[in-house]
């Protein structure tokens, strides 16, 4: 019953599992912060010294939107072992009430943060910004750009509207099939279908990682014995098939280019199962086809690999030796199933990942322009590294750590007296 596909959408109860207990799924959280703070201080081009840029060999090994796929994820898988039970207006109400009080103040500042930093690009922006309006697809309907100093607020656009697709989802149980064939048939309309709304197409392919996680939480039991399983070997065929641009390529061939933006367009789709398979892992969670997808995320790189090899294509973005060096070291690994324990010591930081990702693009901004002259060699790059780190480290434990929970508590007591003065009226 609880792999079957024509099932309607509701938690089962074999997949309840107290989230805030799981240090592993944390620390998975804390990977993904990592990669995106990796990614952006070792982009090839001047975005930490105004006069020097590292060398392009380390952005071979980035994965900044793979990461952000595994938010949604982890965001979806969330939102599904905390809302499990059947949906009611009392249950509703309660519901957007935390998603509002855990989003929106480290939100606020973000955007704050980002204009102040790097005013731009209009004021009607940062006003769009604040509601949560932007988005990188140049027809989106609410005419509301991304903020130039924190470009990485986009993704919160995305989270906002799966929180209230959910509540759909959670009151209406459509069948399983349907909310995972939808979302996918609107991702290949916005690359065939000329003309078709893009904004709409990159929603759904994001909203697919989105509602898996979700299924993984409402639909899969929890495995109380799988605690070693190949997750380094997953963690670098996750980076493999992205560095390989699989669908991009084909895509190419076939004479449709697809441009890329801030945000989830159809080609990333090709990472969906072997990030799947990771946080299948990660998470304990038993999939009755668990064998034939890790069959189809080992398939589609190498076969990938041998038609490079074969044809010589010269349009993958790295080179071949890196690819080679990658799968065969995911191939080394693969027989290795170290405990998932060590993932556990980065839950603290996977605690502050919000913090991390929403403040890193004005911190990273912030030492862009401090001590212009105090630049152009590997070792100006290296201390303003190490600052931007410090900083948002620092930022991320206090937004998240130390000032969010007295937000909540002082949300929660306004909210309390509020509804004593209008129970007694």
């Amino acid at each position: 019953m609880a792999f079957s596909f024509g099932n309607s959408f509701e938690a089962l109860p074999t997949a309840k599992l107290p989230f805030r207990t799981d240090h592993v799924i944390e620390g998975a959280r804390a990977l993904a912060a990592i990669a995106v703070v990796y990614a952006h201080l070792t982009a090839p081009y001047g975005m930490l010294d105004p006069k020097y840029a590292p060398s392009s060999y380390f952005w071979r090994f980035e994965a900044a939107l793979p990461a952000v796929m595994f938010f949604f994820l982890l965001s979806g898988y969330v939102i599904g072992i905390t809302q499990h039970r059947p949906a009611t207006f009392v249950g509703t109400g309660s519901y957007l009430y935390r998603r509002a009080v855990r989003l929106l103040p480290l939100y606020f500042v973000a955007v704050a943060l980002g204009w102040l930093i790097l005013p731009g690009p209009s004021k009607k922006d940062l006003f769009g910004n604040f509601l949560l309006l932007q988005n990188a697809a140049p027809d989106n309907p609410t005419g509301i750009g991304l903020l130039r100093g924190n470009v990485n607020l986009w993704s919160l656009h995305y989270e906002a509207i799966y929180y209230l697709v959910f509540l759909a989802l959670w009151w209406l149980k459509p069948k399983i099939w349907l909310i995972l064939t939808v979302p996918f048939l609107l991702g290949i309309c916005g690359v065939f279908q000329s003309g078709f709304p893009l904004w709409l197409a990159w929603l759904s392919c994001g909203a697919l990682f989105w509602l898996l996680g979700l299924y993984v939480a409402w639909r899969l039991p929890f495995n109380e014995g799988a605690e070693r399983v190949p997750w380094p070997s997953a963690l670098l065929l996750v980076l493999l098939t992205w560095k390989l641009e699989i669908t991009q390529t084909l895509l190419k061939h076939l004479g449709f280019e697809v441009a890329w933006l801030p945000g989830v367009i159809f080609p990333y789709l090709d990472s969906l199962p072997v990030l799947l398979w990771l946080f299948l892992l990660v998470s304990r969670r038993h999939f009755k086809y668990s064998g034939l997808l890790e069959i189809a995320v080992w398939t589609l790189p190498f076969a990938t690999l041998v038609w490079r090899l074969r044809d010589g294509l010269p349009e993958f973005a790295e080179p071949l030796f890196t690819h080679l060096l990658l799968l065969l070291a995911a191939l080394t690994l693969r027989l290795w199933k170290p405990s998932l324990r060590p993932l556990c010591f980065l839950a603290p930081l996977g605690g502050m990942s919000y913090g991390i990702y929403a403040l890193g693009g004005p911190v990273q901004h912030l030492v862009w322009q401090i001590l212009p002259k105090f630049s152009g060699t590997w070792w100006t790059y290296s201390l303003r590294a190490c600052l931007v780190i410090c900083l948002i480290l620092g930022a991320a434990w206090f937004f998240e750590i130390w000032l969010q929970p007295k937000i909540r508590a002082v949300i929660d007591s306004i909210s309390l007296k509020f509804n004593k003065v209008v129970q007694k009226t």
